[in-house]
């Protein structure tokens, strides 16, 4: 994301798979929520993360730009890179600058 000028609004989260509470997301009030959404196991869709903070003034939920991209291609690296930085780019250039 930094390569293709993409702020992280959970940058600052070290772990492979963190666990964020509401406050934090309230916290950092997101203009994009990008859920990266597993092929298999335990999956959340772009509708549970909306479900789950539409209660909150979250400037992602009332512009609904919650949108899901597969796991798979965001979280590994090698080739898929490539495909990662295109889908994240198109993402960002359809909701506008973050």
């Amino acid at each position: 994301m930094d390569r293709l000028g993409i702020p992280n609004a959970a940058g600052d989260v070290v772990y492979t798979f963190p666990q964020v509470d509401r406050e934090k997301v309230l916290a950092m009030d997101p203009d994009l929520v990008i859920v990266a959404k597993a092929s298999r196991g335990m999956v959340i869709e772009d509708d549970d993360f909306i479900a789950l903070f539409d209660d909150l003034p979250l400037r992602a939920v009332r512009k609904g730009a919650v949108t899901e991209l597969p796991a798979d291609v965001l979280f590994h690296p090698g080739p898929g890179v490539v495909e990662a930085a295109r889908l994240l780019a198109e993402t960002v250039e359809r909701w506008g600058e973050p």
